[in-house]
């Protein structure tokens, strides 16, 4: 049985090639559990009998699909050809070190479950100036130069985004691991090491690419950016991809010159020169770039987008098929730079409804109320809520945490709720945790978790009655995976203000390939009683089509004895809608 699958892409590098495999070949032997794959991605006829030659003599299988389509489809074809448990990749530049294998079969012996993958240490060798660019000695790189991955994890997360090859040849090693910390720990192995070769950097050739080398690094961020924003800043120094765009704006040539010891620019003045050149080329080009940047959008197919049913959703709106970009929500540049002295809702989806509104053959709005942070602690209050809810004949969501739903103490509340015509929504776990720059309960957790406490809440007894599952992050916060992998649990899952960062602005409902819906709660219907009133939204109501959900906070409410929140469901033109006939 196969257990061990190398994986090499290889382009018109027949010397580097010889020099990988027969590393491999004097580590691994006969040793009858280790297939190796080439992928030849579109060499010369020459290179490829050259290679084909190289494989047969080390026992290695060459794959070659035709046509140079970039690793990231190379490596995706090894691993559709691979038969092994574990998927290693390498690149055809680097020489496994002396034990490699032996210390790579004691390491997979010892690698829990939950560890999806590992990452390998990379040495580099020569002492140029672009030598250590390549170099992996603490983790933390996801370099695919030395990365182990299991092969059923590689099939789960789809392998690597080829999209990134006509964006850049940037990040999408980076990418895949995005989706790989989703599922398990990829811990690094300092015992298992490789040592790339010298970077032959022609030094005339640099300076010429330095303007396409610049404007497909940053191409490649700013998508990786979109795909992953819950994620960026675990791979870079800035929290999102303008930090990163900045820095290369105003400190590209700092940043190229800080990576490189004193000493070896010292030695290498050319180089140097070449090196400080290319940076000043290609900071130039990233502000020719700015405007693209900026002005331009991205498709929806390539971020969040990529995981909406359009039938389903257009269905619901009553849209053309191909008209889903309707339910994005406009930009308000002047908004969002200003935000932090203005301290304003960086969106308004008034504009937005609007524009479906005027599509829309029967004007009509279905209200959905939803009551965040209603914790369970605070009975008497709570009773006071449903009290008054009921008295206004108006269903709603009551967000409750996960913990406050196993705890058999509440058990009257929330039949109180129940009986006042609230539906359970799941509230996270504990309404704690931060993840990065972000309050955050769930973007810290991994899909194995989550859903271990998701089916122990939902075969609780306080839970067993509801209809409808539904999700509530805690502080609104949950990435473009995580509601797309949740989906497949809960029916709804319901975002906020917040998640707009994290789904490319999109309104909601929209239905997802997992089967279910997303359905956030966005300004100027959320908030507290008394900012909703206070934003004229409530008259804008009678001219709205489709769904909205409108939100308030349970202790806002309760701070001014429910005062505030009685005059909102008075003044509502119509009653809200239950939402266990939401969809």
């Amino acid at each position: 049985m196969t257990r061990i699958s190398i994986v090499i892409p290889t382009l018109n590098r027949t010397l580097l090639l010889e020099r990988c495999l027969t590393s491999i070949s004097r580590e691994v032997g006969d040793a009858p559990d280790v297939e190796v794959i080439v992928v030849d991605d579109g060499s010369t006829t020459a290179a490829v009998e050259k290679n084909r030659s190289i494989c047969t003599r080390h026992h290695a299988r060459l794959l070659t699909p035709g046509g140079n389509h970039g690793m990231a489809v190379a490596r995706n074809h090894g691993i559709s050809s691979a038969r092994g448990e574990w998927v290693i990749f390498l690149d055809d530049d680097v020489a496994v070190d002396p034990f490699w294998y032996r210390r790579l079969c004691h390491t997979l012996q010892l690698l829990p479950p939950e560890v999806v993958g590992f990452e390998g240490k990379i040495n580099s060798s020569g002492n140029g100036v672009w030598d250590r660019e390549v170099s992996n000695q603490s983790g933390g790189a996801y370099l695919t130069s030395h990365l182990g991955v299991r092969k059923s994890m590689l099939e789960q997360c789809g392998g690597f985004d080829p999209a990134f090859e006509f964006k850049g040849p940037f990040c999408e090693d980076q990418e895949l691991a995005a989706r790989l910390l989703s599922w398990g720990e990829v811990p690094f192995v300092a015992e298992i090491s490789v040592t790339h070769a010298p970077r032959g950097v022609k030094l005339l050739s640099y300076l010429l690419t330095a303007p396409k080398r610049s404007r497909q690094l940053l191409l490649a961020e700013h998508y990786f950016f979109h795909k992953h924003p819950d994620r960026y800043h675990c791979f870079r120094s800035h929290r999102t991809f303008w930090g990163t765009m900045r820095s290369v704006m105003f400190r590209n040539i700092i940043n190229d010159l800080r990576r490189r010891l004193p000493e070896t620019l010292l030695l290498h003045p050319l180089q140097t020169v070449t090196l400080v050149l290319g940076s000043l080329i290609g900071q130039a080009a990233s502000w020719m770039l700015l405007p693209r940047l900026v002005l331009g959008k991205l498709p929806p197919q390539s971020t969040f987008g990529s995981c909406i049913d359009s039938r389903r959703t257009t269905e619901l709106w009553r849209l053309p098929v191909d008209r889903i970009d309707m339910l994005y929500v406009d930009r308000r540049p002047f908004a969002t730079l200003f935000f932090t002295l203005l301290h304003r809702p960086t969106h308004d989806i008034r504009t937005t409804i609007r524009r479906l509104g005027r599509r829309a053959k029967n004007r009509q709005c279905d209200l959905f109320l939803r009551i965040d942070d209603l914790f369970l602690s605070d009975g008497a209050d709570v009773r006071k809520l449903c009290d008054l809810l009921e008295q206004h004949h108006c269903p709603f969501l009551a967000a409750v945490t996960g913990n406050d739903l196993l705890n058999t103490a509440y058990r009257t509340v929330i039949g109180r709720v129940r009986e006042a015509g609230g539906t359970i929504g799941v509230h996270g776990f504990s309404h704690t945790g931060k993840f990065g720059p972000f309050p955050s309960e769930l973007l810290q957790m991994r899909y194995p978790e989550l859903q271990s406490k998701v089916e122990s809440i939902s075969s609780s007894i306080l839970f067993e009655k509801e209809h409808t599952l539904i999700l509530v992050p805690p502080f609104n916060a949950i990435g473009p995976g995580q509601i797309v992998q949740l989906s497949r649990l809960f029916k709804i899952i319901c975002g906020g203000p917040e998640t707009l960062r994290f789904t490319g602005r999109i309104l909601g409902p929209v239905a997802l390939d997992g089967g279910g819906w997303y359905f956030p709660s966005l300004h100027p219907f959320y908030g507290s009683a008394e900012s909703i009133l206070r934003s004229g939204s409530i008259k804008f109501l009678q001219k709205v089509y489709g769904p909205v959900c409108m939100t308030t906070h349970f202790p806002c409410e309760a701070a001014d004895a429910f005062r505030s929140l009685s005059r909102l469901l008075a003044s509502l033109p119509f009653r809200t809608q239950p939402w266990h006939r939401l969809f």
